[in-house]
C-alpha cells in the first residue's frame, strides 16, 4: 500500500462520504506505491478513472469519478509546495496523457 496515499485518506476521512473513502482506500491498497506523494495519489487517481471507464455509464461509476477528483486534487494540493512536483503531476495527468490511457484500454478490451 502506497503510505503517501494512506496517509493522505487518514487525514481526510472523516471529510468523506464512507462509501468514498472505501472505493479510495481500496484503489490505494491496489495501487502501486509511488515515489513521491503526487505520484501516489495521480496513480490511485487514474486507476478510479479506469474503473469508471470500465463500469460505463451506469450509476455505479460515480463514486469511481468522485474518489478520481477527490485524489487529483489531493495531488495538487500536495505538489503545489513543490515546483517539480506539480510539473510531473501536470505531465501524468494531461488530457492528452489520460486520453491515450483510455485507448490503450479500449484497445486491450477488443484484442
Amino acid at each position: 500500500m502506497s503510505s503517501p496515499a494512506y496517509a493522505w485518506l487518514e487525514r481526510s476521512r472523516a471529510a468523506l462520504p464512507p462509501a468514498l473513502a472505501a472505493v479510495i482506500e481500496q484503489t490505494i491498497a491496489d495501487s502501486v506505491a509511488g515515489s513521491s506523494h503526487t505520484e501516489a495519489l495521480s496513480a490511485a487517481a487514474l486507476a478510479c478513472l479506469r474503473t469508471a471507464w470500465r463500469i460505463g455509464d451506469e450509476r455505479a461509476a460515480a463514486v469511481h469519478l468522485l474518489a478520481a477528483d477527490a485524489l487529483i486534487t489531493a495531488a495538487l494540493e500536495v505538489a503545489a509546495d513543490s515546483e517539480p512536483e506539480l510539473a510531473e503531476l501536470v505531465a501524468r495527468c494531461t488530457a492528452d496523457r489520460i486520453f491515450t490511457l483510455f485507448r490503450e484500454e479500449l484497445s486491450s478490451e477488443h484484442s
